[in-house]
């Protein structure tokens, strides 16, 4: 589908044209795990049309105090509540750095 741009469902004789984009995300390294045989290559080649590559947020703890006050606002409207600032002791455990999730 991702190369001819159409499809046949199952058990129907009917060829459906469609046109996609298909928009991937992984924190692995695929270029990795197609030389290790654990990711299709073809596949890998599709995807990898226009790749955007983001630092992860524990190397942008810039970032940080920025998302926390869009969530906090986003589930404050959501919930009727108002808040000014988030307190520096709540922010201090965002900050902190944990070892890289597996």
């Amino acid at each position: 589908m991702l190369e001819e741009g159409e499809f046949e469902r199952l058990g129907s004789p009917k060829t459906i044209k469609v046109n996609v984009r298909v928009i991937a995300s992984t924190n692995r390294d695929l270029e990795a795990e197609v030389k290790s045989k654990r990711f299709r290559e073809d596949l890998y080649y599709r995807l990898n049309v226009f790749p955007v590559s983001i630092p992860p947020l524990r190397t942008r703890a810039e970032d940080i105090p920025l998302l926390v006050s869009h969530f906090v606002d986003k589930y404050a409207r959501k919930f009727g509540r108002k808040y000014e600032t988030v307190p520096k002791s709540m922010m201090k455990p965002f900050r902190s750095t944990p070892g890289p999730v597996m």
